[in-house]
């Protein structure tokens, strides 16, 4: 597993995300120059690789909030999205000490992963920009 903010990740995100429907999603912080200057800025990437093949990826913002966590269909369930939080995790801890509290906005098809992780909904579901989603908290 590699850190990255590579082309050919989100190039294969993207192809993945449109099949997915959540290509407006990826259109968005893949394509606007201003969403990836605020990225770059704020965030950093790991990618989970298989025989130079993209399988996963994870991002935080600012230390405290999964902004995509995403694995290959056919590789879940296989631990990537686990070892990829995992990594994420200790990457986190090690750059800010006194994160208290992490956070994510979960798919309705993503809340067992993040309760399996320790996340915990933290209101109903919202929508915004089109894109349905629940919120989550983590206190560490």
């Amino acid at each position: 597993m590699t850190a990255s903010g590579s082309g050919s990740a989100a190039a294969a995100l993207k192809r993945k995300s449109h099949e997915s429907g959540a290509g407006r999603f990826i259109d968005f912080i893949y394509n606007s120059p201003e969403a990836m200057k605020k990225r770059a800025d704020a965030h950093f990437t790991i990618v989970a690789t298989e025989n130079q093949r993209l399988t996963g990826v994870i991002e935080i913002r600012n230390n405290r909030h999964i902004s995509l966590l995403f694995v290959l269909p056919e590789f879940q369930g296989k631990g990537i999205g686990r070892n990829l939080w995992t990594k994420a995790l200790q990457r986190i801890q090690e750059t800010d000490s006194d994160i208290r509290e992490l956070t994510v906005s979960s798919s309705l098809y993503a809340i067992a992963v993040y309760e399996r992780f320790g996340f915990q909904r933290k209101g109903g579901e919202q929508v915004a920009n089109g894109l349905r989603f629940f919120p989550m908290v983590l206190n560490t």
